[in-house]
């Protein structure tokens, strides 16, 4: 059998979230042959540990388990491994960490093709926001990967600066996100009327979860 790959998400109390992941993994599923998992951090019973022992039962013995994460942060250095080290003692499954999403070229084409959907002429600027660090030079390279001219990253602790970059007349306003939020739709209660925004990256981000398990 193929080795199994784990949609490994942070989680979300936001209602729409856990079926965005689940699309991520049936997109995942279908791009590569493999069996597909979502599994959660937090705010939802699909631990890992929980889904480890899903595979144990299906008869697996391995899997690959590729973080829906954009930054290496705390979680991807120390909850992640510590998560992984749990359901293989938990199970006896050997579970391969691959690298997370990040923000290299493969993040760049997925987002990039996924903003055009979205950016209209009279956008020459984009605001990329995240809840972890700022990403500036993958904002830059987003922008060099469209038509737009700049693009700025904004962090959960930017908000009051992106409201006040981001104008209606020229801007689009862009979640670094794999699912829908509760943080983002607050920012987006914040948005004057008119100001454009991209929805989260959904299954768009399938090709790169591929590209990392099977790297």
């Amino acid at each position: 059998m193929a080795r199994p790959i784990i949609c490994f998400a942070h989680g979300s109390r936001h209602p729409h979230a856990d079926q965005a992941v689940q699309e991520i993994a049936d997109a995942v599923r279908q791009g590569s042959g493999a069996g597909a998992y979502p599994a959660y951090l937090d705010f939802n019973p699909r631990t890992l540990t929980n889904v480890a022992h899903l595979l144990r039962a299906d008869g697996y013995d391995e899997a690959t388990v590729v973080p829906l994460l954009f930054t290496d942060a705390f979680h991807m250095r120390h909850d992640v491994p510590a998560a992984i080290d749990e359901a293989e003692a938990a199970t006896g499954i050997t579970l391969h960490l691959a690298k997370g999403l990040g923000t290299g070229e493969t993040m760049v084409r997925v987002a990039s093709d996924h903003i055009r959907n979205y950016l209209q002429p009279q956008h020459t600027k984009i605001a990329l926001f995240n809840v972890g660090k700022p990403v500036p030079d993958f904002a830059q390279r987003l922008a060099a990967a469209t038509t737009a001219r700049e693009a700025r990253s904004f962090s959960l602790n930017d908000r009051d600066e992106l409201l006040a970059y981001a104008d209606p007349a020229d801007t689009l306003v862009v979640p670094l996100f794999v699912c829908p939020g509760v943080l983002w739709d607050q920012l987006c209660e914040r948005m004057p009327s008119g100001l454009a925004r991209a929805p989260h990256l959904g299954a768009a981000v399938a090709p790169a979860v591929i590209a990392q398990a099977q790297h």
